[in-house]
């Protein structure tokens, strides 16, 4: 997997049993204060937000149509510092646009 280093890439978009699309990011280094990290988490952010919203992920896996989205940030330890207070008011607003779009 790519991971946050790559914000290039969507790291997994699977179903899930209850027939849930779950699109995942992931970051298998611990969370540090580097402001490059952080950088990489909105990149990363980003790009999840403009497959999800932008129909990527239904031209992907047209399965994923009407389907409830959920967004995953996988990660060895919990976000901690401005990365934790990010990954929550992000959670927020990707909620809200998610639920905007079904």
């Amino acid at each position: 997997m790519s991971g946050l280093s790559d914000a290039t890439t969507i790291d997994l978009a699977a179903e899930d049993a209850q027939g849930e699309i779950m699109v995942v990011m992931v970051e298998d280094r611990p969370w540090t204060a580097d402001p490059v990290q952080e950088a990489q988490l909105r990149e990363k952010i980003n790009l999840y937000a403009d497959f999800i919203c932008g129909g990527g992920l239904v031209d992907k896996f047209p399965e994923a149509a009407g389907k409830p989205v959920r967004i995953e940030l996988s990660c060895v330890q919990e976000p901690i510092g401005a990365v934790s207070t990010l990954a929550q008011y992000v959670a927020g607003q990707l909620h809200e646009l998610v639920l905007d779009l079904l």
